[in-house]
């Protein structure tokens, strides 16, 4: 009896020992799982907040993109409406060139008949005082 027992007793205390061998690895396992769960869930904090800032720096390129934008159409509506104003007065200022240069080809006209008119007179007056001349 004694020796089934303490045969058995030994096979217990070498399963025990076992146990705690197997129960110590499981332990170091277990213990580099959450080493490593930490680790991974630090990095999926640090992916939520550069996933975030990625967001708002994609937002703020929008925005910025957008603004650029209204601002360059407006201003190409203020060159335009600019452009149709300064045709506007362009053309005013040509018409009103038109008329002065017709003014200018009339009164060069007007100068030559005046000219040519007073070239007679004086022609007629030679004409007649020589005439007048030999009347004396």
């Amino acid at each position: 009896g004694n020796y089934v027992y303490a045969d058995r007793k030994h096979q217990c205390d070498t399963v025990l020992i076992e146990a705690d061998a197997q129960l110590k690895q499981v332990k170091e396992k277990l213990a580099k799982y959450q080493a490593r769960l930490d680790q991974l869930t630090e990095d999926k904090k640090e992916l939520i907040q550069y996933q975030d800032l990625e967001r708002d720096k994609r937002m703020l390129g929008y925005v910025y993109y957008d603004r650029c934008s209204k601002r360059a159409v407006a201003r190409i509506e203020e060159v335009k409406r600019l452009k149709k104003t300064l045709r506007g007065q362009m053309n005013e200022v040509t018409n009103k060139m038109d008329i002065v240069t017709d003014q200018i080809a009339d009164a060069e006209r007007q100068l030559t008949e005046l000219t040519t008119a007073q070239g007679f007179s004086a022609a007629d007056r030679e004409v007649l005082e020589i005439d007048r001349k030999q009347l004396e």
